[in-house]
């Protein structure tokens, strides 16, 4: 397995160990010596599922949660920093969930050929997704990235194109690479 799927560091230099062989136990580290900061080990999944991904968010510098998948639900899952369980987010339709954040949205994309962007939004420091659009595609979408300068989303999809999709308020416009 590759080594980004246990070991995520954040935009602020946070180290987040995840150990879900057997346990749904995520590590926060310190990075320069790593001694152990905080310890998560209550997210509850369906058919006790273990943690796939992980993602922490942050509310000015301050950790407020988590966006979540789960090896067992095809669920996005939405928990604040207690592990309490806030929302489920189900669009997919049975395959586990992809997802890439950034500050102002969130992508959700699976196998089964579909995307999902939502908006994030923070109120009384807990997290709000709005969805925004969704996407069907006639291939599998593999990643995903937002270029905020130019309001650009772009699509990486699994027959070797990608998709350009615009996101400023006036246009909407759809390239494709190759023709």
């Amino acid at each position: 397995m590759p080594q980004k799927k246990f070991i995520y560091i954040d935009k602020y230099g946070q180290l987040f160990l995840t150990l879900t062989q057997k346990f749904n136990t995520v590590y926060l580290l310190d990075s320069l010596c790593f001694s152990l900061l905080k310890k998560f080990s209550k997210f509850q999944f369906l058919s006790n599922g273990k943690v796939s991904r992980i993602f922490p968010v942050y509310f000015k510098k301050s950790p407020i949660g988590f966006f979540a998948t789960s090896n067992s639900t095809s669920h996005f899952h939405i928990f604040d920093e207690k592990e309490s369980k806030i929302s489920t987010l189900n669009d997919h339709s049975k395959f586990t969930p992809n997802f890439y954040v950034n500050s102002h949205f969130v992508f959700t994309f699976s196998k089964d050929k579909k995307l999902f962007a939502y908006q994030r939004s923070h109120f009384n420091n807990s997290i709000q997704l709005t969805l925004l659009k969704s996407f069907n595609f006639e291939a599998v979408p593999l990643c995903v990235t937002y270029i905020k300068a130019m309001k650009l989303l772009v699509v990486g999809l699994s027959d070797s194109t990608l998709k350009f999709f615009t996101f400023s308020a006036n246009e909407n416009h759809l390239l494709t690479f190759p023709y």
